[in-house]
C-alpha cells in the first residue's frame, strides 16, 4: 500500500501547467511543521517541506484557489522517479495528491475555538466525478 496523510502550509504560490496532451497538472510544496522536544525540556519547531503533484480538475482548482501560506490537508501516494538531464542522473519524489482538504486561514472568517476544531471548507475526492461536477458547477458554490 502506498498512502499518505499529511497537512501543512503552501511554501510558495501553486504553479500551474498543461502537459502536451492538454491534462492540468499543478505542483508546490508545503510546509509540515513537528513539535520536538529537545534534551534540556525546551520545544523546537522542525519544518520539513514536500513537493505536491495534483492533476486534472484537482489541479486547476487548486492554482485557482490556493496561495502562499494556506493551511491543507492531503490525502495522496508517494511518487519516486529517476531521470535524466545534461548527462546527470537525478532521482526525485514527493506526493500525488488524491484528494486535498482546503482549511481556511483565520482571515477568512473562520474564528478558532479551544472546543470545536476548525471545519475544513471543501474536500475534493477526484474519484468522485459526478460529485465533483455538482460542487463545481459555477464559481459561485465554491465557499471561498
Amino acid at each position: 500500500m502506498n498512502k499518505i496523510y499529511i497537512d501543512g502550509r503552501l511554501a510558495q504560490d501553486p504553479e500551474a501547467k498543461y502537459t502536451p496532451n492538454s491534462k492540468a497538472v499543478t505542483s508546490f510544496n508545503i510546509a509540515n511543521n513537528e513539535n520536538v522536544q529537545k534534551p534540556d525540556g525546551s520545544w523546537v519547531t522542525n519544518a520539513t517541506f514536500y513537493k505536491v503533484v495534483t492533476w486534472n480538475k484537482l489541479a486547476e482548482t487548486c492554482a485557482k484557489h490556493l496561495k502562499k501560506g494556506d493551511h491543507i490537508f492531503i490525502e495522496g501516494r508517494i511518487f519516486l522517479r529517476f531521470y535524466e538531464a545534461n548527462g546527470n542522473k537525478y532521482k526525485d519524489f514527493g506526493i500525488t495528491a488524491e484528494k486535498i482538504v482546503f482549511i481556511s486561514p483565520l482571515s477568512k472568517g473562520f474564528k478558532k475555538t479551544e472546543d470545536k476544531p476548525q471545519q475544513p471548507d471543501l474536500v475534493i475526492d477526484m474519484d468522485d466525478t459526478e460529485a465533483v461536477n455538482k460542487i463545481f458547477k459555477d464559481d459561485e458554490t465554491i465557499p471561498f
